[in-house]
């Protein structure tokens, strides 16, 4: 039964339909938050600098919630055009692009409300994705090598910072929750996944350089399944740590005595988050099903290797008798 289900799986649907969970699951989400960030910006008032500062700090989150609303539909469109035509190569340079924005935002935000080390690598990291994804989308391979080292330096910033700073944190002062990463998965293994992207990138360069595509493309299932398993997790605990808040709301801070309309954000926030569970699962099962796909691959060509070689060899090596000598 579940052999002639995987069997039935289309691997375009099912890429399909991760796009489009993943996708909807940014946008819903940073609407959500992009709501409470705006609630939070007409609190402050305009009396000292520090007010000043630490409201540029907010509106620097909320175009980063903005920002990541446009990724999110952009993820749906790349999906549908994979779906259709192929793999979007200028969707998903834009996407890195507008990701790289959201993660200066986040860092500029954050460096208005406190400065630290943590921040400085989240801003660091963020133009060096945009100089090596500048450098990659060109036609020169010294250029994509460059714009791939470029990026495994800046997925180490970042994963740094992901680890050493919430990035959340501050403009949620008092929330008292654990936020996850800036991408909606867990820190740890987000961080992960960004210092083993970049270099699934290089290695990809490499071996198709090398003619070894099908080698190269086992990288991607990985970086993936770890993003999905960040994912799955970091979301479904995010989403119980709000409902403990939405619980308590009635006697206790951060949600006691704040309009209903920031409840009720609060509360699309933590279904919203729900729906990037489901595609964090639908996520896992994908790369598990590229991982099937390419096993199978490596089979059928270890298969034909041992046919095929044997009579080309045999052949070259009577046609190289066949020449006559000089």
């Amino acid at each position: 039964m579940i052999t002639k289900f995987v069997r039935e799986l289309n691997p375009r649907k099912m890429f399909l339909a991760t796009t489009t969970l993943l996708g909807s699951g940014f946008v819903l989400v940073n609407m959500a938050i992009a709501v409470i960030l705006g609630y939070f910006i007409s609190q402050f008032t305009i009396s000292s600098l520090t007010q000043v500062v630490r409201m540029c700090g907010t509106i620097l989150f909320l175009l980063a919630s903005i920002t990541m609303i446009i990724l999110g539909v952009f993820i749906i469109i790349g999906g549908l055009y994979s779906y259709r035509w192929g793999p979007p190569e200028g969707i998903i340079s834009l996407g890195v692009l507008l990701g790289s924005f959201y993660l200066l935002c986040l860092g500029i935000g954050s460096a208005l409300f406190q400065m630290s080390l943590g921040v400085v690598f989240w801003i660091l990291s963020a133009v060096f994705f945009m100089l090596g994804t500048a450098a990659y989308t060109s036609t020169s391979p010294d250029f994509k090598l460059t714009g791939s080292i470029m990026g495994i330096t800046g997925g180490i910033l970042l994963a740094t910072a992901i680890l050493s700073h919430q990035i959340f944190e501050p403009v949620f002062a008092g929330w008292g929750i654990p936020f996850i990463g800036p991408f909606m998965s867990i820190n740890i293994l987000e961080g992960i996944v960004m210092v083993v992207g970049p270099f699934a990138i290089l290695a990809n360069l490499i071996l198709s350089r090398r003619r070894e595509g099908s080698t190269s493309h086992v990288f991607f299932p990985v970086v993936t399944l770890l993003y999905g398993i960040g994912m799955l997790v970091g979301s479904l605990i995010l989403t119980f740590d709000l409902w403990d808040l939405l619980w308590k709301s009635p006697w206790l801070p951060p949600l006691h005595g704040v309009p209903n309309w920031v409840i009720g954000a609060t509360i699309f926030w933590s279904v919203s988050l729900i729906n990037l569970a489901i595609g964090g699962i639908f996520l896992i099962v994908s790369s598990c099903l590229e991982f099937a796909f390419i096993v199978k691959e490596a089979s059928v060509a270890g298969e034909i290797s041992q046919t095929l070689p044997y009579g080309s060899v045999r052949r070259r090596s009577y046609e190289d008798r066949s020449v006559p000598q000089r």
